[in-house]
C-alpha cells in the first residue's frame, strides 16, 4: 500500500509539475459525524476546542458506505496531526485524491477553501485536489483538521488515496 501511495505522490508531481520534500501520511481513521440538519457551522463543528469524543470513528480513503452509513448530504471529519520539526516553516499543503463529491476545508479554527460546487453540480469524485494550509499551519504545535463534505448521491466521503500533508514544493525539473 506504501508503495502505491508513493507512486501515486510521484505522478501528482509528474503532472503538477512539482515535488514534494517531505510527505506526511494522515491517520487512517478519522472522527466522524453526519449532519443531517446542516448545523455543522453554524455550531463551529470545525473549532479547535470543539468536543469530538461522541464523535464517531471511521476509516478514510474508503467510501463512508462501507463503513457503515447509508447517507447522502453534509458530514465531518476531524483529524489533529503535528508536522515535523524539521519542516520548519515551508509551504504546507493538503492533498486529496477524491472526495465525494465536494468539500470544504477548516483549519485551526479557520475557513480554507471550498473544492468542487453545489450549485453548479461539479463534483471532485476522481480529481486530484490540493489545499494550501500555509497561513495557518501551526508549525510547533497541533493542528485540527475538519473537512465538511456534501455527498448528494450514491457513495459519500474521503474515498480515494493519496489522503496526506506536503510540503516544500519545488518546481520539477526532468
Amino acid at each position: 500500500m506504501k508503495s502505491l501511495f508513493g507512486f501515486l505522490l510521484f505522478c501528482l508531481a509528474m503532472v503538477c509539475s512539482a515535488t514534494a520534500q517531505h510527505l506526511l501520511e494522515l491517520p487512517k481513521t478519522w472522527k466522524f459525524r453526519t449532519d443531517s440538519a446542516n448545523v455543522g457551522v453554524s455550531q463551529q463543528w470545525f473549532a479547535r476546542d470543539f468536543d469530538d469524543s461522541r464523535w464517531s470513528d471511521i476509516k478514510i480513503g474508503v467510501l463512508w458506505e462501507s463503513e457503515g452509513y447509508d447517507y447522502d448530504g453534509y458530514a465531518w471529519y476531524r483529524v489533529r496531526f503535528r508536522v515535523p520539526k524539521d519542516w520548519g516553516t515551508d509551504s504546507v499543503f493538503l492533498i486529496l485524491g477524491g472526495v465525494d463529491d465536494i468539500y470544504d476545508v477548516y483549519l485551526n479554527d479557520k475557513f480554507v477553501a471550498s473544492h468542487g460546487s453545489l450549485e453548479n453540480h461539479i463534483t471532485v469524485y476522481s480529481t486530484f485536489t490540493s489545499t494550501d494550509l500555509t497561513p495557518l499551519i501551526n508549525h510547533s504545535g497541533e493542528n485540527t483538521l475538519t473537512i465538511r463534505v456534501y455527498d448528494w448521491g450514491g457513495g459519500g466521503g474521503i474515498w480515494k488515496q493519496p489522503i496526506a500533508i506536503v510540503s516544500d514544493v519545488r518546481p520539477f525539473q526532468p
